[in-house]
């Protein structure tokens, strides 16, 4: 199967995939996902889709995983319109995106200056719980790209959301930040995440 998905033969190895699954062979989240990333790779998006539904109706693999997994491909070959209406979509159906898609999918959203609508994406996250799936890489990402133009209260914002969680910040990022918090007034702020910075930091090197 995987030999064909390499060799442009994608619709070859999804007649596979049926006569695998005819015989109860049931593929798993690997081959789903580069069955997911080929289709995506020839702009067969529909397809895509179809397969997921497939492969969540037999139970082999889950909602979650697979919608991940199409994010992820979505991003690669620059359908981002498309990933934006899927994320949402997945956040309005309590379909929690996983840790590699959300990060992906934030980092795109700040190359292409959509620093905003990466926040409003987070707070849709945070509505939804699905805060488990963001790691200090995302809000580091977040936090600079918020502060860097100028959208002050936002930054704030997230960097109370991230002491109140004891979440470290990039230390690629964090001194600029912590200059920026106390060029702006919130030296309280500042300290309180260099506190937790410094204290994550000497737990990791224990």
């Amino acid at each position: 199967m995987f030999y064909y998905c390499e060799n442009g033969k994608i619709m070859k190895a999804l007649a596979i995939l049926d006569r695998m699954e005819s015989r109860g062979c049931f593929p798993n989240r690997v081959t789903v996902s580069t069955l997911i990333k080929h289709l995506c790779g020839e702009g067969n998006i529909e397809e895509a889709y179809k397969l997921i539904d497939k492969v969540v109706a037999n139970g082999s693999v889950s909602r979650n995983e697979c919608y991940s997994s199409l994010v992820l491909s979505l991003l690669q070959n620059k359908y981002m319109g498309e990933a934006k209406k899927l994320f949402s979509w997945m956040l309005g159906n309590q379909i929690k995106p996983d840790g590699l898609a959300c990060r992906f999918f934030i980092k795109q959203l700040y190359a292409e200056g959509e620093i905003l609508n990466g926040f409003a994406y987070f707070l849709e996250m945070e509505k939804t719980d699905c805060l488990v799936s963001v790691d200090s890489d995302i809000y580091s990402i977040l936090v600079l790209g918020l502060y860097e133009r100028g959208h002050l209260v936002e930054a704030t914002r997230l960097l109370n959301a991230m002491v109140k969680r004891n979440i470290k910040l990039k230390v690629s990022n964090a001194n600029a930040i912590f200059e920026v918090l106390q060029k702006s007034g919130e030296t309280e702020l500042a300290m309180h995440l260099q506190g937790v910075h410094d204290h994550v930091e000497r737990k990791d090197s224990i």
